[in-house]
């Protein structure tokens, strides 16, 4: 039972965020009631924080395996990196890719929870900025730019391609993804002279 109100209740976050985490339909969803959702998570919080916890370790164990893949190759790793991001866009609706993406959007979201997207875009600003470095000591790309201002340009185009998915939903899951290779062509600005 668990495991299968955590899957529902990332589904609710990646679509609407810590507001939209309802122990209400998810008890309907399940065919039980809100007090044995509570038996498992005491309040909303506990159940948002397990489920970002969970959504950030899964996703931070891919993103490691990832880049050992292409160290020193920054942009054969970005597009490793729009291959995941496409393959973690749901073509069920507007729903987003990312849990944390949704969480620093909203007000008066509990500490606990801003905490823990914080902490993970820290991690994916030093994996980037890593990646940079070591593409740089191999040449891969110039080295008269500061890694961490390629690294947090690469966040920003990535974190704007997610934004853009959610628009162009249709698009992009009927096969025409006129997003695709985004990060390749963005890259070039920073490959050796």
């Amino acid at each position: 039972m668990r495991t299968k109100i955590l899957k529902i209740a990332e589904e609710q976050m990646k679509a609407g965020g810590y507001t939209s985490l309802s122990f209400g339909a998810i008890a309907k969803e399940l065919s039980t009631t809100r007090a044995n959702l509570h038996y498992h998570f005491k309040n909303k919080e506990s159940l948002a924080v397990e489920v970002t916890k969970r959504f950030i370790a899964d996703q931070e164990s891919d993103l490691v395996k990832m880049a050992a893949q292409f160290t020193g190759n920054f942009p054969k790793y970005l597009e490793g990196m729009e291959s995941f991001l496409w393959s973690h866009h749901d073509c069920n609706g507007r729903v987003g890719a990312c849990v944390c993406a949704q969480i620093i959007r909203q007000p008066q979201v509990p500490d606990s929870l801003m905490s823990l997207a914080q902490r993970h875009f820290d991690f994916m600003r030093n994996m980037l900025t890593e990646q940079v470095v070591e593409s740089q000591k191999n040449g891969t790309l110039r080295n008269d730019v500061d890694p961490l201002v390629i690294a947090m340009q690469a966040g920003c185009v990535m974190t704007g391609m997610a934004q853009m998915a959610l628009f162009m939903s249709e698009d992009i899951c009927s096969g025409n993804n006129p997003l695709k290779g985004t990060l390749k062509e963005w890259v070039k600005n920073y490959l050796p002279l």
